[in-house]
């Protein structure tokens, strides 16, 4: 999950990079980082809901780490298949526009831009949109298990998080009129705050549940050491 948040977390420096080589590696970047990532969380989620289920039927399952891998790689397929699609279609390609050129013909302006659209583009954030509203679903079934046995209420808040950004991300591209900074800023806000709030919600309960844990361990050492040396006071004036 680490991994796939800072490969996608270097789109925006690999697209703000003026070639097609750049355009066409940042979409493949994305859809790696963001399938890592998104995969990784699949693969607890779906742990998670068969640990629900088996419960619920009152037998015993254990779920092997290769068993949760094919959540993970059909995710991966999926995205980087489509990436790979929308540069063969030519969804995906890098265009220089001259906007402003003087008397003797010599440009004064010119605009650099990644351009995105096409049916595999919109296929590619229609099939994301879906999985992580599976995932979501899964999450909410397994809602009242204490995050003291499970991470499922942090992992859903993710879930949710990038649900959200992806298809408001969506809704933008598809309704507003696209210019460079308009992509450059979209791409780079759903890259930051997606990667951001993930790590955060993953990683902030586990750092605070080691800190506490760490202080509470420390007190009760303390108190034992103060209790040890009562003891040995109280036999020394005996």
């Amino acid at each position: 999950m680490c991994l796939g948040c800072i490969i996608s977390s270097a789109v925006p420096i690999i697209i703000a990079q003026p070639s097609d080589n750049a355009c066409k590696g940042a979409w493949i970047a994305y859809a790696l980082g963001f399938s890592l990532t998104i995969g990784s969380l699949s693969a607890k989620t779906i742990r998670i809901s068969r640990i629900v289920a088996s419960a619920k039927k009152l037998y015993t399952v254990r779920i092997s780490f290769l068993q949760s891998l094919p959540p993970m790689l059909t995710i991966i397929a999926i995205d980087v298949g489509i990436a790979f699609l929308m540069q063969a279609k030519g969804d995906v390609a890098y265009v220089e526009t001259d906007e402003l050129s003087d008397e003797f013909g010599r440009v004064l302006k010119r605009e650099y831009r990644c351009q995105s659209k096409g049916p595999f583009m919109n296929a590619f954030f229609v099939c994301n949109i879906l999985i992580l509203a599976f995932l979501a679903i899964l999450c909410y079934k397994a809602r009242k298990i204490s995050s003291k046995f499970s991470e499922s209420k942090y992992i859903s808040m993710a879930l949710v998080s990038s649900f959200q950004i992806v298809l408001l991300s969506f809704i933008l591209i598809l309704s507003s009129e696209n210019t460079p900074t308009h992509d450059f800023l979209m791409i780079s806000l759903m890259t930051i705050i997606t990667d951001g709030s993930t790590l955060c919600l993953i990683f902030g309960p586990k750092i605070y549940l080691h800190m506490t844990s760490t202080q509470a361990m420390t007190g009760y050492e303390d108190d034992n050491n103060t209790a040890a040396s009562t003891r040995a006071t109280r036999t020394e004036s005996n």
